[in-house]
């Protein structure tokens, strides 16, 4: 065996591909069953919300920087929140703001008998920071809560990944697939006979409208020719590829991070480099509590080896941090690089509340107390001052 097999050609990014249908666009997918942990709850679809706005540094160009979204934390219950997102909180305070600045300013300038146009246009002047916050530059960028669908599917090239759309298209692949099943019998995901199904995007930004049909196909019956559903199924090669990407709600197709980590993006400064600090934590966080992923082959059988548990010092939680910590009687073991910048941001932040603690007041030293002097050896003067003449 030449050594030249055990090679292959390198992928750009993650190696995960998503697909999206653009403008005045069409494109067919093949969708796969649920698989993974999904299977038994039958999901093939999970509606994802991210937020979008935060950049880290691209690791090839310190120059350049790329977007990390990461999912909102937000949970409801109806109409009711019951775990507020702060980066929620944010986007609609500066909006809030935002609106009532420029209604102001154009009150303000109106009254100065400006024209409307100059008025609207000084105004919008005044909030361009809070505009290019939520909308970006360009019409690129921007705070804000991406809501999407994420389906595992494969296109005509036989590329796998994920299909990205909008609650719309969801919506419009949800009626074929329900039509398909009544008029035909045939389910549209189904491993070895499953139908071929077209999305199409027409019109832009509110005004986009989506659509999905159920791909046809020319046959020969008897000498007739007639249109027939398309209907393949899925190779073992196929198959094995969809099983080695990320399951729709794992965390290493959407980025999860706490509550805590959120709230620090938005009262930090957004600095990319802050950005990904404050994320590769969260990861950390994140990976230790994920349960690990169904393998594909069961694993090997290793013998079993005891070994001593070493103790653990939990991290502790940004927000408990005391200003008196104290010191360890023994050096605690080593740390992986970020870890120890954990423990450095908060031995700075514990030395910066431990400062600014008021200091402890100060107690006198006691006074010793007068030597034992015997009556005798008192001068006459010495013995009155001290028990005064005799009555």
């Amino acid at each position: 065996m030449s050594n030249r097999q055990g090679f292959g050609k390198a992928k750009e990014g993650n190696g995960i591909t998503f697909f999206k249908v653009g403008e005045d666009e069409s494109k067919r997918f093949r969708i796969f069953p649920p698989k993974g942990k999904l299977a038994n709850s039958g999901t093939w679809a999970v509606y994802h919300q991210l937020h979008y706005g935060y950049s880290v540094p691209s690791p090839n160009d310190p120059n350049k920087t790329f977007f990390r979204p990461f999912l909102c934390v937000e949970e409801k219950d109806g109409d009711r929140v019951i775990v507020s997102c702060p980066e929620c909180r944010k986007i609609e305070d500066t909006r809030r703001i935002s609106e009532e600045q420029y209604s102001a300013e154009v009150s303000r300038c109106l009254a100065l008998k400006m024209p409307q146009a100059q008025a609207e246009a000084h105004a919008s002047k005044l909030i361009e920071n809070h505009t290019i916050w939520l909308n970006g530059e360009k019409g690129f960028g921007g705070h804000k809560l991406d809501r999407k669908w994420y389906i595992l599917a494969m296109g005509e090239d036989e590329q796998i990944g994920f299909l990205i759309i909008p609650h719309k298209a969801k919506k419009a692949i949800d009626v074929q697939k329900k039509k398909l099943k009544a008029d035909e019998g045939i389910d549209l995901l189904d491993i070895d006979n499953g139908a071929w199904v077209e999305v199409t995007r027409t019109g832009n930004f509110r005004n986009t409208e989506y659509s999905a049909n159920i791909v046809q196909e020319h046959t020969t019956v008897n000498g007739v020719r007639a249109k027939v559903t398309k209907v393949s199924g899925f190779t073992e090669e196929q198959l094995g590829c969809a099983l080695n990407l990320p399951d729709l709600d794992s965390s290493s197709l959407v980025r999860r991070i706490t509550r805590d980590q959120v709230r620090m993006l938005t009262e930090g400064s957004g600095a990319p480099e802050e950005v990904e600090s404050i994320l590769n934590l969260a990861q950390r966080v994140e990976r230790k509590e994920e349960s690990p992923r169904p393998r594909m082959t069961p694993p090997v059988a290793k013998a079993e080896v005891k070994v001593e548990p070493k103790p653990v010092v939990p991290p502790i939680p940004h927000a408990e941090i005391e200003a008196h910590t104290p010191l360890l009687k023994t050096q605690p073991p080593p740390l992986d690089p970020q870890a120890a910048a954990i423990a450095a941001l908060q031995a700075q932040l514990a030395s910066l509340m431990a400062a600014q603690a008021p200091a402890a007041p100060k107690v006198p030293a006691p006074v010793a107390p007068p030597k034992a002097v015997a009556a005798k050896d008192l001068s006459d003067d010495e013995f009155l001052s001290h028990f005064g003449p005799a009555k």
